[in-house]
């Protein structure tokens, strides 16, 4: 199989949040988010796993569109039920899904989850975060689906 960049995505904003920086876009972003964080996903890492497979690279895309909108339905009703436990598992699984798309800041949002978990901390203060992780989630199941036409 030929060598096949797949496209990283990223929303970069220069420090007045004007002006988009698209020097890694794939061509089909036109449309902008504004974030007041960087956000959205980048296959740096699924690339340099894959090697040039296109197989793999679409595999692990699949999975995760699969997988991780479930384990976060799951999330939340744990947090609902205030099962620290639960939502501790929940928070583990996710994490190393996001950090497979480069989505470090969801990554550290399900690590505080499952820290604060672990600790039986105050289920409100898990709550605050979940919201950051969910919407993280869903903008990239999105932008995802776009990107790789499912």
């Amino acid at each position: 199989m030929k060598n096949t960049e797949f496209p990283r995505k990223m929303n970069i904003y220069d420090t007045k949040h004007q002006t988009p920086n698209t020097k890694h876009q794939t061509p089909n972003t036109e449309h902008q988010t504004q974030y007041s964080h960087q956000m959205i996903y980048n296959l740096d890492k699924i690339n340099e796993m894959a090697d040039g497979d296109e197989d793999f690279i679409n595999s692990v895309i699949s999975v995760f569109l699969e997988e991780v909108p479930q384990d976060l339905e799951d999330l939340e009703a744990a947090l609902n039920q205030k099962d620290h436990e639960q939502a501790y598992q929940l928070a583990h699984k996710i994490k190393p899904n996001v950090d497979l798309l480069g989505m470090e800041q969801t990554r550290e949002a399900a690590l505080e989850i499952e820290t604060l978990g672990k600790q039986g901390a105050d289920i409100s203060e898990m709550e605050k975060i979940f919201q950051m992780l969910k919407k993280d989630i869903y903008q990239v199941v999105g932008e995802l689906k776009k990107d790789f036409h499912l």
